[in-house]
């Protein structure tokens, strides 16, 4: 009995409330370190759910489907947690409710913060690839010059986060993208104030190397 809770507990679920998805829809789960998809689910009348055990939790997964050729997918950073996804097809990447864990809602608080900017970027991104070469060769110097100031802004809201929020996952996920963007001095005395879960964990050991 005993064993059976403690599997139990160290399981995820993730549950789907989706509409816009036909039947047969396929959703994956891909690990953002290693790009290795590791689990399925089908859409059935706007729901699908996924069952299974995180070995060194808590993970980066993109959530993705592919409906008439489009890349669909949002962002989890999940344990092994109970976690609900509900959307649209329209609300995908940025406008998807994903509840049910503390680490997914300091993600969703932290993606909140450069949300505005993200967007903007990636409609930009998009844009500029859509364009034919010559267009792009005329206007890429201006354009990427823009997406250079875009990502100043939101590398230091993120510095901002991290600093104001020491005893996250995501804030140790953050440090480690940022560490060319900040001193050693800086880095040690931010990793200082994290609790001794998180210096433990994978995302920490990368800042420590450095």
């Amino acid at each position: 009995m005993l064993a059976t809770k403690t599997k139990k507990e160290e399981s995820f679920t993730i549950t789907g409330e989706v509409s816009g998805f036909p039947d047969g829809t396929k959703f994956y789960l891909r690990n953002m370190a290693t790009d290795a998809v590791f689990d399925s689910a089908t859409v059935e009348k706007n729901n699908f759910k996924f069952e299974g055990q995180l070995s060194s939790p808590p993970e980066q997964i993109w959530l993705n489907a592919i409906v008439d050729k489009k890349f669909i997918y949002t962002n989890l950073l999940i344990g092994n947690d109970k976690i609900n996804v509900k959307g649209d097809i329209a609300d995908f990447p940025w406008n998807v409710d994903i509840i049910g864990s503390k680490t997914q809602e300091d993600f969703n608080y932290s993606q909140s913060i450069t949300k505005e900017y993200d967007i903007k970027r990636d409609s930009m991104v998009q844009a500029f690839m859509k364009l034919p070469q010559e267009k792009q060769e005329e206007i890429g110097a201006t354009i990427w010059g823009k997406i250079r100031n875009i990502d100043s802004i939101t590398i230091g809201l993120r510095i901002k986060y991290v600093k104001s929020h020491p005893n996250t996952f995501i804030s140790v996920i953050n440090l480690g993208y940022l560490k060319n963007e900040l001193s050693k001095d800086t880095i040690q005395k931010i990793f200082d104030k994290f609790s001794p879960e998180i210096k433990d964990r994978k995302y920490a050991k990368v800042i420590e190397v450095f």
